[in-house]
């Protein structure tokens, strides 16, 4: 398991199946992370969100890197295809799998209703994996280790994506803040979840969480 991914329908999905030689819409991602994040949570028509994502670089221009992913739906065979711009920036972003650089501001690809469904679903998969293996062996595999690392880091900077979404001064997120469909839909089921002291005390316990377990299980390459 080397990326976790995320199964969840959005009102943009219908927009990225196309059929061959149809031009893409060109989205604005942040990073790679959140490029291959939106691709997750954006599925076929049939509901299957992977696709063999054959990446294609196009010219670059103005400090922005345009990349294509293209590939044939693995349920149905429709093609896949998304084309995003993303910042050229030197070095990269802080981590290979960061959704985001410290200075930017909320997404514009995915609202604060779909980044708490992340946080749930990254949560999720870690507990499902911690608790079907041995800590004593599974912990000692770099790979392993990597992975539950690279799901607990997710689960957390989900919740700092959505928080960037809270206006300065604001007590709770507002229902503007929603633009899609699914997103709507949390929302309104559970309106408190947005409120700044729910979403703080979260992220707080989910960065708590890679920290513990870190200290209890250390990276095994360093052993």
């Amino acid at each position: 398991m080397s990326e976790a991914t995320l199964m969840m329908s959005s009102d943009a999905g219908a927009e990225r199946v196309r059929p061959a030689g149809t031009p893409a819409v060109l989205l604005f991602a942040r990073t790679f992370a959140e490029a291959h994040l939106y691709m997750d949570i954006n599925p076929c028509e049939c509901g299957e969100s992977r696709f063999e994502r054959d990446v294609e670089v196009l010219a670059q221009r103005d400090g922005v890197l345009p990349i294509r992913f293209a590939g044939d739906c693995e349920r149905c065979g429709a093609l896949r295809e998304f084309t995003f711009q993303v910042p050229d920036r030197p070095g990269g972003p802080p981590a290979a799998d960061s959704f985001s650089f410290p200075d930017d501001g909320p997404s514009g690809l995915i609202d604060p209703g779909q980044w708490w469904i992340a946080a749930r679903t990254y949560g999720g998969i870690a507990d499902t994996v911690a608790g079907g293996v041995d800590p004593e062996r599974a912990w000692r595999d770099p790979e392993a280790w990597e992975d539950m690392v690279s799901i607990l880091v997710n689960s957390a900077a989900a919740v700092d994506e959505a928080l960037k979404f809270l206006p300065v001064g604001a007590s709770a997120m507002p229902a503007g803040a929603f633009w899609t469909a699914t997103g709507r839909e949390v929302y309104q089921a559970v309106p408190d979840e947005f409120r700044r002291d729910i979403l703080e005390r979260e992220r707080a316990e989910r960065w708590a969480r890679l920290r513990e377990f870190t200290d209890t299980h250390p990276d095994p390459d360093e052993l």
